[in-house]
């Protein structure tokens, strides 16, 4: 570790418009059923997400049923919701659906996977590039090209040990680009501090790139990525612009909204001002000796439960300090889901928790407010317009859609519905 120091003097004493809406208003799913759900992606009334036990899910959003698809693990003999094994049982990250129909799947240690979505069967995509190694985390596709943007969050620090490389402030993640007609890849953009989530603006102008140590959110011109993909270069600094800065909390991933506003999960939201690791953000010494010292402890603990007295509780204490974990346990227990103008980048809406920290992602699922919005199906390419005021503002409920159409009988004979919850969720 080779600390730097940095400014977190932008953090305020207090947050404006915090909340316990994300706490008070949601419903749980399948806790203590699934463990460290990541990215998410959906598809007719399913969603699909990786777990930290490195199994890749299908959750019927109906039932709450889940369905292994795979599992990328090195090893047989890897337990559902033991995570403590990542390295050998596989950690999926970021995954979209493919214009192919093939489930796309970042995992964290061994890269792009392609995966049937309802056999199971993947195949590991050779990047064709010595140079991209580390910890992948999130995928999007380009909206014209057979390509896909990819998201390097360290070349120091794998998945195991991410608090480390939040603490040592590095710059050793990168964005590229696979073409998966040609099979190349080429390096967009190094130096970013913990590269994160990743999208494409709703104008499809623009790749966002979240760096999460940095509090922010970057974007990147579309047309310079694609010139310089065929140069077959990096994009030059001027075009790497500021979406959004000194955000109230760490940015984890980004996804878009039918209205183009950005929404990303936030690990931990400062409401009260700094944090311990704000505060040692002048001191690189005293954060590199609180690694040091977390590290040896973790060898000296690991020590005694292999060959002394083997037990899951030193087990479980080695590896918190061995993979930074033990920090989070001094974290306030604060994170958020926080909205974002699509234009200015400014927050638009906070949906807070006084409660848990630790929010990684949110996708909208077919929600309106009265601002109206175009609602599409995927099954069908059917558009319905939702006219603005035509929900009520400062209210709560559910409105049904039932389109019944014959000549997609083979869809769903019974016409397919769906429901969509409106609410101002600022009252």
């Amino acid at each position: 570790m080779d600390p730097t120091a940095y400014d977190s003097d932008f953090i305020p004493n207090s947050l404006d418009n915090w909340n316990n809406l994300l706490a008070q208003r949601s419903q749980r799913l399948l806790e203590g059923q699934i463990v460290g759900p990541e990215s998410m992606t959906e598809r007719h009334q399913f969603l699909y997400t990786g777990l930290a036990d490195g199994r890749l899910v299908e959750i019927n959003k109906k039932s709450l049923e889940i369905r292994d698809i795979t599992r990328f693990a090195k090893k047989s003999d890897c337990v559902d919701n033991e995570f403590r094994e990542m390295i050998q049982c596989g950690r999926p990250l970021g995954l979209r659906f493919g214009s192919d129909g093939y489930l796309y799947v970042l995992e964290a240690f061994d890269g792009l996977f392609r995966v049937n979505a309802s056999t199971g069967v993947k195949e590991l995509i050779d990047l064709n590039n010595p140079e991209i190694k580390g910890l992948f985390n999130d995928i999007v596709f380009d909206p014209k090209l057979n390509v896909v943007y990819i998201s390097v969050s360290s070349t120091r620090w794998a998945l195991d040990r991410v608090p480390y490389s939040v603490l040592d402030y590095e710059d050793t993640g990168y964005v590229f680009a696979h073409n998966l007609d040609t099979k190349t890849s080429v390096i967009l953009r190094r130096g970013f501090r913990f590269a994160n989530g990743i999208e494409v603006s709703k104008d499809n102008k623009y790749l966002l790139v979240s760096e999460t140590t940095t509090f922010s959110i970057h974007k990147i011109s579309l047309q310079a990525i694609h010139k310089a993909m065929k140069a077959n270069q990096q994009i030059a600094d001027n075009e790497l612009e500021v979406f959004a800065k000194e955000l109230p909390g760490e940015p984890d991933n980004i996804r878009v909204d039918a209205n183009g506003d950005v929404w990303f999960g936030a690990f931990l939201v400062r409401t009260e001002g700094k944090t311990l690791r704000d505060h040692l953000s002048d001191w690189p010494f005293v954060r590199k000796t609180v690694a040091r010292v977390l590290y040896l402890t973790s060898l000296a603990f690991d020590f005694i439960n292999r060959n002394i007295t083997p037990n899951h509780a030193l087990e479980s204490f080695a590896f918190d300090l061995y993979s930074g974990h033990i920090m989070y346990k001094f974290m306030p227990k604060k994170g958020a889901v926080i909205k974002l103008d699509a234009n200015t980048g400014k927050i638009k809406q906070i949906l807070g928790s006084n409660e848990f920290n630790g929010v990684s992602e949110a996708i909208v699922d077919r929600v309106f407010t009265s601002d109206g919005g175009i609602l599409t199906s995927e099954e069908t390419g059917v558009s319905v317009i939702i006219p603005m005021g035509a929900i009520p503002k400062d209210s709560e409920q559910e409105i049904y859609f039932k389109l019944r159409l014959p000549h997609c009988a083979s869809v769903n004979p019974e016409g397919w519905a769906f429901a969509l919850k409106s609410s101002d969720t600022n009252n």
